[in-house]
Formats: structure tokens, sequence, C-alpha cells
């Protein structure tokens, strides 16, 4: 059931993320705009986002007032639109649909605010329809670059059954585990634990790490063994470091 001051809030989200939407995400490198002092374009990905949420918003409305027989006393714009509905919050959430209109507006404001957000504040589930896809924490949803939404585990899961049989040396490795299974490590962690799993001097491992090849100092290693010799579940996704 959706409570009326659930479709306020989220209208105030409305109006904060189009307020932030003004301007272009500042450059990742830091503050832009070159000697110049020029502005960036605004890039395409957000131009679309936020007309998108305008004929969401808009069909929302129109519904709205043609099942309740409600005037639509508005602006032809995102903020006033979102305004009005904020007004009409306790019709609309007993509205049959009220749930969907809360899924399909929650989507919107999110795929308007993602470039906003910090990276490392995003988690990263690999790269579809060839765009590099980042949720926020608590995104159960991702609209990939064809328009298709996913669930985000569903896309976490897959990309994740891909990483497991990468192969390469312990600094890759490393990465993958910190990367796409949410656990941290370190490249030391993974020859340290090799050598001590081949050490005659040490009691022996039921399932010692194996490597995968090895050219005198150099070895590599295989994903998949590296999880389970550091016990982290596949389906996993926790942020605490790896022991």
């Amino acid at each position: 059931m959706v409570e009326p001051a659930h479709i306020r809030n989220l209208c105030d989200e409305i109006h904060d993320v189009l307020h932030l939407s003004q301007q272009p995400p500042a450059p990742k490198g830091g503050q832009g705009g070159g000697a110049s002092g020029s502005r960036p374009p605004m890039p395409t990905a957000i131009l679309d986002a936020k007309l998108d949420l305008k004929q969401k918003l808009t069909s929302w409305a129109l519904m709205l007032g043609e099942d309740e027989n409600i005037v639509i006393n508005c602006d032809d714009d995102s903020l006033s639109i979102a305004g009005w509905i904020y007004t009409k919050a306790d019709t609309l959430a007993a509205h049959p649909a009220a749930e969907d209109f809360v899924t399909e507006i929650r989507e919107a404001v999110d795929a308007l605010r993602r470039p906003y957000l910090p990276r490392q504040n995003l988690e990263y589930l690999g790269e579809h329809c060839g765009e590099h896809v980042r949720i926020r924490p608590g995104q159960a949803t991702v609209t990939l670059a064809d328009g298709t939404v996913e669930q985000a585990e569903t896309l976490r899961r897959r990309t994740r059954h891909m990483m497991l049989n990468v192969i390469g040396p312990p600094a890759l490795i490393a990465d993958v585990v910190s990367v796409y299974f949410g656990r941290k490590l370190k490249a030391q962690q993974i020859t340290t634990a090799h050598s001590d799993d081949h050490n005659p001097n040490r009691t022996a491992r039921h399932e010692p790490l194996e490597a995968v090849t090895i050219d005198g100092r150099r070895k590599t290693f295989r994903v998949c063994d590296v999880l389970e010799r550091f016990g982290v579940p596949y389906g996993a996704n926790e942020d605490s470091a790896v022991s």
C-alpha cells in the first residue's frame, strides 16, 4: 500500500533532482570549465532522462485527471506537474495504480540523479548494452541503454558468473574480487595464501589454492579458486574485508 507521504516525498525528490540537473555534472577529475571558464555541454543522457521524467509525469497527471475527473491546474513543465501531483497525493495514493506510479517515477528520478553521484558511492554492475552500468546503494532496477528495465540483482549475478573464470596475476584477480564481489582483497593476500597452502612446514589444507600457471615467480590464478580459498560466497556483496 502506498502512503500519501511516500508520494509527497517522491515529488520533493523530483524538485531536488531537477534543480541539480540545471548544470552538467562536474568532471570526475575535479572542477571543470577549462581556462576560458566555459561550462561543459549538458550530457545527452541527462537531457534524455529529463525528457523521460516529464513524459512520465505528464502521463500520470493525465490519467489521474481523467480517472478522478480533476482539473489539471499546472504549467507544462516537470516541476509544475510534480507540484500538482503533490497536492493530489491523497487521491493518487488511493488509486489502484499508485504502486506503479511510485515504481516508474522512482526509476526516472534515479536515472536523472545517477550522473551526479560520486563514483565511489556507486556499485559497478559491468557492461551491458554497450554502457558501463553503475547503481546507487539500494537501487533495485536499472534502465539500460536500449530502454529495457532489468533487476539489479539479475545484472549482478550475470556479471559475476562471467567473472568466475577470469585468469590473471594476483593484482588483477584482487581487483575483480573487490569490484564485482564487493569484498576487499589485496594481491599480496593471494600470493601469501598460495605460499602458505604449499608450505610443507604448515598443516596441509584440504583444498589448497592452486595457481593456473607458474613462470618463475610469476603466477596466475582463477577468480573462482580465489573466492573459494577466502570463503567468499559467489552471490555475496558484503563490504567487509577479506581476512
